[in-house]
This record gives structure tokens, sequence and C-alpha cells, in this order.
């Protein structure tokens, strides 16, 4: 993933687990602000780590809309 441009956060994310789903990241908000629009959080993976939790990674922060 490209680090560079406004939204940089440091350096990589070292996750063991299994990936459980790999996305382009976009979604149509359902909640009550912006509802029926879409946003993008760019390439966006849940991988599940080994004490089965899930982590969710994306290139780009979204506001949480609800």
């Amino acid at each position: 993933m490209d680090s560079s441009g406004p939204f940089d956060f440091g350096g990589g994310l070292v996750v063991h687990g299994k990936v459980l789903a790999v996305s382009g990241g976009s979604f149509v908000v359902t909640g009550p602000i912006y509802n029926g629009s879409t946003a993008c959080m760019g390439r966006t993976a849940a991988i599940e780590r080994d004490d089965k939790s899930v982590v969710v990674v994306s290139e780009r922060p979204v506001e949480p809309f609800d």
C-alpha cells in the first residue's frame, strides 16, 4: 500500500492470522447521516487473528457515519 499523502500513519502493520476478506473498500452508508451515499476506504482487508479477534485494515480513514 502507498503510505504517502495526507493520511500517512507511519510504518507497516504486522498481524498474524487468516485473511477473511479483501475488498476495494467501497460501501453504501446506511446510518441516519448520509444515508445512501457511497464511501470508500481504499483497499481493505478483514483479518482473523490467532485469538479469534478480527482486525479490519484499510488505506484511508472514513468517518463513522452513525
